[in-house]
């Protein structure tokens, strides 16, 4: 609306002083004119440098989480550095309602917080500052000038359990990689251990059928797993730990 006051404003002075057939009309209506065509790009520039006729508005949201990346011992939240810097970071989430991947955003008017809470569940926090018109009147008058409801500051605070741990996504990567070798590491120990066992039950009764011989294969199989798997929980925790001990940042 302001755009056609000013316009109004920048016709009637120019059109007022051209066209008006008295000197006394000329001053009136190029004047008036005139003072509505400053009055117009003063109050835009005090809108745009000094938000007249806004204010701040508060919101608070919150957003159930699920982990980034889970396994059945520990679950994640990711994060990765923005370039090279140590604190500055933008955090990779799940919403509980959604499997895509989100992230915070990477801007100087954002800032991300991680704490620990009793809760079992993981929320994301999320209070933003944004300035919006005083009203309805205020909001017309600039509409078409630009952005309205600009950001002012943005926090968003991961609260996470106490059992939840926080790697970047290099981390998460290697720790995938560890955790794959592991599992095929396993695998083939045990498809080892079982050939082994059949070689000697067949050596020591050369008259055992197929049948048997499957039994056996299926008992030494179930065997091998349960020790498999009591080998990995020993294994598994550590895991964590030692990806806390590589870089932070991909190559």
């Amino acid at each position: 609306m302001i755009l056609w006051l000013m316009g109004i404003g920048l016709a009637g002075f120019i059109l007022g002083l051209l066209l008006m057939p008295s000197q006394r009309s000329k001053l009136l209506i190029g004047g008036l004119s005139f003072t509505l065509l400053v009055a117009g790009a003063v109050t835009m520039i005090g809108n745009d440098r000094w938000y007249w006729g806004m204010h701040v508005e508060k919101t608070t949201h919150m957003t159930a989480l699920q982990p980034t990346v889970s396994n059945p011992n520990v679950n994640f939240l990711l994060y990765s550095p923005i370039k090279r810097a140590h604190h500055e970071r933008v955090y990779v989430y799940r919403r509980a309602d959604r499997q895509k991947q989100l992230h915070t955003a990477s801007t100087l008017k954002t800032t991300n917080r991680v704490v620990r809470t009793q809760r079992q569940s993981a929320r994301l926090l999320t209070v933003q500052r944004r300035w919006t018109y005083n009203n309805r009147w205020w909001r017309t008058l600039f509409r078409g000038t630009g952005h309205h409801n600009l950001l002012v500051r943005e926090t968003n605070t991961f609260e996470i359990p106490t059992n939840w741990e926080i790697l970047s996504v290099n981390q998460a990567e290697w720790l995938e990689k560890k955790a794959t070798k592991l599992t095929s590491k396993a695998k083939q120990t045990t498809t080892r251990a079982v050939k082994t066992q059949l070689q000697q039950a067949q050596a020591a009764d050369p008259q055992l059928t197929s049948s048997q011989l499957a039994q056996l294969k299926q008992q030494y199989q179930q065997r091998a797993q349960q020790l498999a798997t009591q080998q990995a929980k020993r294994q598994v925790p550590a895991l964590p730990a030692q990806a806390k001990c590589q870089s932070i940042y991909s190559e």
